[in-house]
This record gives C-alpha cells, sequence and structure tokens, in this order.
C-alpha cells in the first residue's frame, strides 16, 4: 500500500479547519439573518400596535371632546333662557311701575278737581243760607281705579308666571349640570378603565412579544454554545 506524501497528510487538516470554519460562517450568517428578520418583524408589529393605539386613544379624546361640547351647548342653551326670562321679567316690572305711577298721578289729578262751592246768603226772614257743591264724577274715578288695578294685577301674574318659569328653568339647568358632571364623571372612569384594560390586540402584541423575546434569546444562547462547541472541537 502506498503511503501518503507529508505534504498531503499536512494539508489534510487545513483543509478540515477551512471547512469546519466555512460551516461555521454560514451558521453565523445564517443565524444573524434569522436574527434580522425577527427583529424587523418585531419592529414592524411594535410600529403597527402603536398606531392603532394612538388611534384608539384619539377615538376616546374625539367622544370625550363631543361629550363636553354636547353639555356646555346644554348649559349655554339653558343659561340664555333664564336671561332672556329674567329680561322679560324686568321689562313687565317696570311696566308695572309706570302703571302704578300713572295711576297714583291720575288719583292726584282727580283729587285736585274735587272742588267744593259753598255759597251763604241771608234770606228774606234774615237767616243765613249756606249752600255747598261738589263738582266731582265719583263713579267715572271707581271705574278708572278698577282698571287700572285690574291691569296692575294682570302684570304682577304675569311677573308671577315668568317668575315661575325662570325657576323652573334655573332648576332644570342646576339638574342638567348635576347629570351631565354625574354622567362625565362616570364617562371619564369608564375610559379610564378601558385605557387600563388592554384590548385583544394588546394582549395577543405582548404575547407574540415575548414569544419573540424568548426566541431571540434562545437564538443567542444557540448560536453561542454552538460556537463555542465548535471552537473547542478545533
Amino acid at each position: 500500500m502506498q503511503k501518503e506524501s507529508p505534504i498531503l497528510e499536512k494539508q489534510r487538516p487545513d483543509r478540515q479547519y477551512y471547512s469546519r470554519q466555512n460551516r461555521i460562517k454560514r451558521e453565523l450568517d445564517h443565524a444573524v439573518t434569522l436574527l434580522k428578520a425577527v427583529f424587523a418583524s418585531w419592529v414592524i408589529l411594535t410600529i403597527v400596535c402603536a398606531f392603532i393605539g394612538c388611534a384608539g386613544k384619539q377615538v376616546v379624546v374625539d367622544q370625550t371632546e363631543s361629550h363636553h361640547s354636547k353639555a356646555d351647548s346644554l348649559s349655554a342653551s339653558l343659561q340664555v333662557a333664564v336671561s332672556q326670562q329674567q329680561t322679560r321679567i324686568d321689562s313687565i316690572f317696570h311696566l308695572v311701575l309706570q302703571q302704578e305711577l300713572s295711576h297714583q298721578t291720575a288719583n292726584e289729578q282727580q283729587t285736585e278737581q274735587i272742588q267744593e262751592t259753598v255759597t251763604s246768603w241771608i234770606d228774606s226772614l234774615g237767616r243765613k243760607v249756606t249752600q255747598e257743591a261738589r263738582t266731582i264724577n265719583r263713579k267715572t274715578d271707581r271705574q278708572e281705579e278698577l282698571r287700572q288695578q285690574r291691569i296692575i294685577q294682570e302684570q304682577e301674574q304675569r311677573i308671577q308666571t315668568c317668575q315661575e318659569r325662570i325657576d323652573s328653568l334655573y332648576a332644570l339647568l342646576l339638574e342638567k349640570t348635576a347629570k351631565e358632571e354625574s354622567d362625565t364623571t362616570a364617562y371619564h372612569k369608564e375610559t379610564i378603565l378601558q385605557r387600563q384594560t388592554p384590548s385583544l390586540l394588546e394582549r395577543f402584541h405582548d404575547w407574540l412579544t415575548g414569544i419573540i423575546n424568548v426566541i431571540v434569546l434562545a437564538a443567542i444562547v444557540g448560536f453561542i454554545v454552538r460556537w463555542k462547541k465548535k471552537k473547542w472541537d478545533l
């Protein structure tokens, strides 16, 4: 049997060494490619979940702003109604004051028109005779007084009705304000609870992130172990 030359025997370990080095390099490149793919998938999934989370938060913010806008609009409309009724009461009250003032002036004028005329003379028998005459129409004055009182009563009734409407509107405003505050508080609590409770997508993202982290860690550990083992075999 022909014996191999010393040169060939010396070159054979070199070929085995380079073959192992190439295999290790290929495995390293494959592991790096796998790690890059896993990391890219994790980054893409994180970005998608971040966009979805931002969109969900924006929807919650829009709903909250719409809720506050409706409450503010209702309160503003009720306040305008109360202000209008208060203005109406003020105008009616001024009208009543004018009616009372005109009634008082009319009574003063009529009182001034009440005149008593006293005429005295001596008759044929030498007696003193006195005659009194009054120029006043009591029936006409009484009717005017009743008419003025009736007008004043009607105006006072209108004032009372308007005041009742104002009280009703004010009570409704307080009730609506309290209800809106209660609804807003409950809405905020529900919104906070929804934010604190992870959605199905968030739970899936957390689960998938955990799996990816485990896979990446296992791949790194496996690569290090295999690389150390190959190095020791050399």
